[in-house]
């Protein structure tokens, strides 16, 4: 009895490092880099849409309707794509924290004070970063049979973090233009 409480507790405390590393990675690598405005002006969601089928439950059983279909092919392929997955989230979640410090700094050059913007801002930041991190878990826990994973929410709110910056920036670039505040050249 005390071979398996030992097990589980070491089990847990494993989830407990990796959940507690992965969120200090998430929170970490966003601090690196600059706010460029044309790349937050040129920036779209499009380059993140592979990512979508990446796991698609379609793809396994088109394979395992092929002649010489064999599983452990199927488990490497899998294993390939949860790796592509990951890559496309780390990109994704450094992609978000520029939009994020982007959105932050146009906040911080507005002529008039927006705390509530700012708080929305914070807790998009928040269920984003909770999610990436629960997403990354879940993918860890795929292989022993979690069903498919879905992405669009992800998508969805780095598209509403991007519109939030476009509409911070013409904002801005209005007030520039009528004499008040900084000029939008400053993103």
């Amino acid at each position: 009895m005390s071979v398996v409480v030992c097990s589980a507790a070491a089990l847990v405390l494993l989830v407990a490092l990796a959940f507690v590393l992965l969120f200090h990675r998430l929170a970490t690598t966003a601090k690196s880099g600059s706010i460029d405005s044309e790349w937050c002006r040129d920036f779209s969601i499009d380059r993140y849409r592979p990512m979508e089928r990446l796991l698609f439950q379609g793809d396994w059983a088109f394979l395992a309707s092929q002649p010489g279909f064999c599983t452990s092919i199927a488990r490497r392929l899998k294993s390939q794509r949860r790796r592509l997955l990951r890559q496309y989230l780390r990109r994704l979640g450094r992609d978000f924290e520029k939009l994020y410090r982007a959105a932050k700094l146009l906040l911080l050059h507005s002529p008039e004070d927006r705390p509530d913007l700012a708080m929305v801002l914070l807790k998009q930041r928040w269920i984003f970063r909770c999610n990436l991190a629960a997403l990354h878990c879940r993918l860890i826990l795929q292989p022993i049979g979690l069903p498919e994973v879905d992405l669009g929410g992800f998508l969805e709110a780095l598209g509403s973090m991007r519109d939030q910056v476009g509409r911070l920036a013409a904002g801005l670039q209005t007030s520039a233009s009528v004499g008040v505040g900084v000029p939008a050249s400053s993103l």
